[in-house]
């Protein structure tokens, strides 16, 4: 069955949009959880996105899920600048 994947790789470039034959939704929701999981081993996301997704929609383009990956520094100590 025809599924559409849509993947942010978090360099702020926009999305990639892929058609991709897989033989049932679940498989196609492992397959977007090895390429999200794939993008974060090359690096995770950066400014000013701080995230990475991909989205799986059906033979109808109708949304089915999200994955989605983000990064967040959060400091605890008071800044000793300025």
């Amino acid at each position: 069955m025809r599924y559409f994947l849509q993947v942010m790789d978090g360099s702020g470039d926009g999305p990639v949009n892929m058609s991709l034959d897989f033989a049932d939704q679940e498989e196609a929701i492992r397959q977007a959880h090895v390429a999200l999981a794939e993008m974060a081993r090359d690096g995770l996301p950066k400014e000013p996105v701080n995230m990475m997704s991909v989205e799986v929609f059906n033979e109808h383009k109708q949304p089915i899920t999200e994955l989605r990956l983000t990064f967040e520094v959060i400091p605890k100590f008071p800044s000793t600048t300025g």
